[in-house]
């Protein structure tokens, strides 16, 4: 299903799970030759907060940021 959802080979998007895997933002079990994952809610969230707080300016000023568009 990833394979043709982002148009990558399946080498590529497996390399990018075991990535998520190893950083604890997906969990796999194998059925077979089938491998499922799923996403860890809990650390996305935290992985995407820690990801604002760096790279979002603080002051920030909403209004006039949504007006410039």
């Amino acid at each position: 299903d990833l394979v043709d959802a982002f148009n990558l080979s399946q080498p590529t998007i497996s390399h990018h799970l075991t990535f998520l895997k190893h950083a604890n933002l997906v969990t796999s079990r194998k059925e077979g030759k089938q491998v499922y994952y799923s996403a860890k809610q809990d650390n996305i969230t935290e992985c995407c907060g820690m990801l604002f707080a760096k790279f979002v300016p603080t002051d920030i000023n909403v209004v006039e940021f949504l007006e410039s568009e």
